[in-house]
């Protein structure tokens, strides 16, 4: 069973304090993500309500559980494999550039496009930042 509570405390940019922790089952390197509740999506078939979708907003990891509430920090950034480069032979401002290139520019492939009916598509909400009373629940099962 999922552990799911809200953001109750903001305490900078990399970390936060859940409103549940040892007494709801969290455990230090626990997973949770992050999310916002969009709008109810209803059966294309008989137009009867389905659930809400969820919009995550990102990743914590429990740092420090303490009785009812965890101590988060953000979920580390996966760090991306660049080509192998003799570093001698590149200067900072070669570097600088390869960073600043959106993912295809750099050669790494993201999602591939759905062939979608156009005149169906609704876009993503704004879902805003991180904020205190934000969902959160647990990734893996405790």
């Amino acid at each position: 069973m999922a552990i799911e509570g809200k953001i109750a405390k903001i305490i900078d940019e990399q970390h936060v304090i859940i409103s549940v922790g040892k007494s709801h089952g969290v455990k230090d390197g626990m997973n949770f993500t992050v999310f916002a509740l969009g709008d109810v999506v209803a059966d294309p078939e008989n137009g009867e309500p389905l659930e809400r979708w969820e919009l995550p907003k990102g990743g914590i990891v429990a740092m420090h559980a303490q009785e009812k509430i965890s101590i988060c920090m953000a979920e580390p950034q996966k760090k991306k494999e660049r080509a192998k480069v003799d570093p001698s032979t590149q200067t900072l401002s070669a570097d600088m550039i390869y960073v600043s290139k959106r993912r295809e520019q750099r050669g790494e492939a993201g999602p591939a496009a759905l062939n979608v009916n156009k005149s169906q598509i609704e876009g993503m909400p704004d879902i805003g930042p991180i904020s205190v009373g934000d969902l959160v629940r647990s990734v893996e099962e405790p």
